[in-house]
């Protein structure tokens, strides 16, 4: 019930072998609106949120930082997902 009163909240994150793509959620995952487009490279994403304090930045280990601002955030089930994200996103394009 929560998942479809809240759908508009979540983000899909879509990595291709180009570029990293954050889409808005519709019910049942399906993607709607595109909220960001990077090119994949170093430094487009960054896991955590580093400049914060030690409770905020254990609260926030599953966020993804986008180059533009754009932020996702994954839930603690979820980290090892987030850090593979990151990783790929990081990639250069093509690999």
């Amino acid at each position: 019930m929560l998942s479809v009163l809240g759908f508009y909240f979540h983000r899909i994150v879509l990595v291709t072998d180009e570029n990293v793509y954050v889409f808005r959620d519709w019910p049942f995952h399906i993607p709607g609106k595109v909220l960001m487009k990077h090119q994949r490279g170093p430094g487009v994403a960054e896991l955590g949120a580093p400049t914060a304090s030690s409770f905020m930045r254990c609260i926030r280990r599953g966020q993804l930082s986008f180059q533009d601002g754009t932020i996702v955030y994954h839930g603690f089930i979820f980290i090892r997902r987030a850090q593979y994200i990151a990783q790929e996103a990081n990639l250069p394009p093509g690999q």
